[in-house]
């Protein structure tokens, strides 16, 4: 990391960027402290790291090294193997998706109550940066109503039925976050012949020394993974059924690994010093750079609303 001002944290799993005059570790220890007591959040494992390495770190109502089922802090992770897959010239960022994953080739827009052929191709840049026109239904009315009708499968049903869902615009000519990177994630697979999982352990976790994260936690490790929680109607944080580990066959690209907040934090790290750590490379200094910058042009995010507030809060 080239500034020493940037920190980079993991709080409750999620990766936040912090700048120079950040509040001292005391504030900090306070701040979460008083959210786990006052039930804001169930548990905290916030980490703080800077170029030299990690600088700060906490645990609140579960061990550190506490395995999260991370949800869709699963996507960065399949997109820097994207990525790798660009630098190698096996994957083109303009090129329609369907070069790569064929099925993508019958996908369709609906609107309307009908269906129609999108009017240009979904390509992988649209699926990185979400405007392909895949959405979410629990952020998406009409895709809501679509599993309602039981016309699609739900996300949250297991497998990969809720792939077959449809377009809800007409790539890049919207924002909308949604399945895309699940769709990476297959693109991934059938292009270096191997599973998600095993292109994962072998170009991403082994090389930055991750070695608590997984899509399947294995047996020995299974005591030390941490409850998921959803809120009920009154805002009270609920404690989930802990589902059973074992593999379908499919690997969510777009949500399904686990890992813990010291393992992400390496991930996170090397990004941030440009696709390196420890001597391990897992991207080019170019590659970071462009990603870093503006990928959609002059499309704008709009507010994501929230059609299942159990499962998503609107933002």
């Amino acid at each position: 990391m080239r500034n020493p001002a940037i920190r980079v944290a993991l709080l409750c799993g999620i990766a936040v960027t912090l700048r120079a005059a950040a509040p001292p570790p005391s504030d900090i220890d306070r701040l979460l402290r008083t959210a786990v007591e006052q039930k804001r959040v169930p548990m905290v494992v916030a980490m703080v790291a800077d170029g030299s390495g990690v600088v700060y770190e906490r645990a609140i109502g579960v061990p550190k090294d506490a395995i999260f089922a991370i949800a869709s802090m699963t996507k960065p992770v399949t997109s820097v193997a994207v990525m790798q897959l660009v630098e190698q010239g096996r994957v083109k960022l303009d090129e329609p998706a369907s070069t790569y994953v064929p099925a993508l080739r019958d996908v369709r827009v609906h609107s309307g109550g009908a269906e129609r052929a999108p009017k240009t191709s979904v390509t992988v840049r649209h699926l990185l940066t979400h405007t392909s026109g895949f959405g979410y239904e629990f952020m998406n009315r009409h895709l809501a109503d679509l599993v309602a009708k039981k016309a699609i499968p739900s996300a949250t049903a297991g497998g990969d039925g809720f792939l077959r869902a449809p377009l809800v615009f007409d790539p890049g000519t919207r924002w909308e976050y949604g399945i895309s990177v699940d769709w990476l994630g297959r693109l991934v697979e059938r292009t270096s012949g191997m599973t998600l999982e095993a292109y994962f352990h072998e170009k991403i976790f082994r090389p930055l020394r991750m070695a608590d994260s997984f899509f399947i936690v294995p047996p020995e490790k299974q005591s030390r993974l941490a409850p998921s929680y959803q809120r009920n109607s009154d805002g009270n944080l609920v404690a989930q059924p802990r589902q059973p580990q074992k593999s379908d066959g499919f690997f969510s690209g777009g949500g399904g690994l686990f890992s813990t907040a010291p393992d992400y934090l390496r991930f996170v790290r090397a990004v941030m010093a440009g696709g390196a750590l420890d001597g391990q490379r897992i991207l080019s200094e170019a590659s970071v750079a462009m990603m870093g910058k503006n990928q959609i042009g002059d499309l704008t995010i709009r507010a994501m609303p929230s059609i299942s507030p159990s499962i998503s809060a609107a933002s």
